[in-house]
């Protein structure tokens, strides 16, 4: 997890210094996770806005929007971390450009609903995914999985409903298949996001993939 963690710090470094009008969501679908990405910000001096809580979830929106200034010492938030599970309640986000993907999601209607955020009418940018999938782990098969759903349900309205069945045996027998991918190979992106760019393979900017086979795998080539 440290390496992880690590890994999607330096992408936030690298979009927001390469782009200051950049803004980012980033999501994991654990609390604990976000509070110890929330202290590898500080400490790296990345301004963000963090909501622990229902009503602090409108505070830490409102951060997020606010206008950027020029002084250093007060410069906005344009970095908001979210649970997975706040990103399907119909928020739009318009303002952001990237979503980061903490760990893959199991349920490609979740993740569908995470990038739905910024891809939305009112949506004047070229948008970025930026999934984080640790090399020769479980998080390889749980990838795999959710593209694979996302194929067979073609993410129609009535799939979105129909991928919140329970797992099948085959599905578990998926999950705990060990041949995992060969180290710096692609994985497979997960349809229904366009026009967002997915970065889980080389795209567009040239990007590297997010499979972490180390410290510095998932960095953003510039």
């Amino acid at each position: 997890m440290c390496v992880q963690l690590e890994a999607v710090v330096r992408r936030v470094l690298a979009i927001t210094r390469s782009d200051a009008s950049s803004r980012l969501l980033v999501f994991s679908q654990w609390a604990d996770v976000l509070e110890l990405l929330a202290h590898a910000l500080q400490a790296n001096s990345v301004p963000f806005a963090l909501a622990r809580g229902r009503r602090a979830l409108e505070d830490a929106i409102a951060q997020f929007r606010a206008p950027p200034v020029d002084d250093a010492v007060g410069e906005r938030a344009r970095t908001l971390l979210l649970l997975v599970k706040q990103g399907a309640n119909g928020l739009n986000l318009t303002e952001a450009q990237h979503v980061v993907l903490v760990e893959p999601l199991l349920d490609p209607a979740v993740e569908a609903q995470a990038l739905g955020r910024i891809n939305r009418i009112g949506q004047t940018r070229d948008t970025w995914v930026h999934r984080f999938v640790v090399s020769a782990s479980v998080e390889e098969n749980v990838h795999r999985l959710c593209a694979a759903r996302a194929v067979a349900m073609d993410l129609s309205s009535t799939a979105l409903r129909r991928s919140e069945a329970p797992l099948s045996v085959r599905d578990v027998a998926v999950l705990l298949d060990q041949r995992w991918t060969s180290p710096g190979s692609s994985l497979p992106a997960t349809p229904g996001e366009q026009p967002s760019h997915d970065l889980t393979a080389a795209g567009p900017s040239g990007a590297a993939d997010s499979l972490i086979a180390g410290v510095g795998a998932a960095d953003m080539e510039s």
